[in-house]
């Protein structure tokens, strides 16, 4: 089941090389084979966290 729709030489380097492009490093890999909420979803949570630990109200 697809998720994310994918141009044909985006879904093809995840996988190997094509038309004489390498194919995609971990990086590439995670930026074009995710989906856009898996993206922000870290990002989210790290945000979430700096917030409660600046955060002075103690909450005790």
């Amino acid at each position: 089941m697809n998720l994310k729709l994918l141009k044909k030489e985006n879904h093809r380097r995840l996988e190997k090389s094509w038309r004489g492009k390498s194919k995609y490093g971990p990086l590439g890999r995670w930026w074009y084979g995710s989906t856009q909420w898996s993206k922000v979803a870290p990002a989210a949570l790290g945000t979430g966290v700096v917030a409660e630990v600046m955060d002075d109200d103690c909450g005790c």
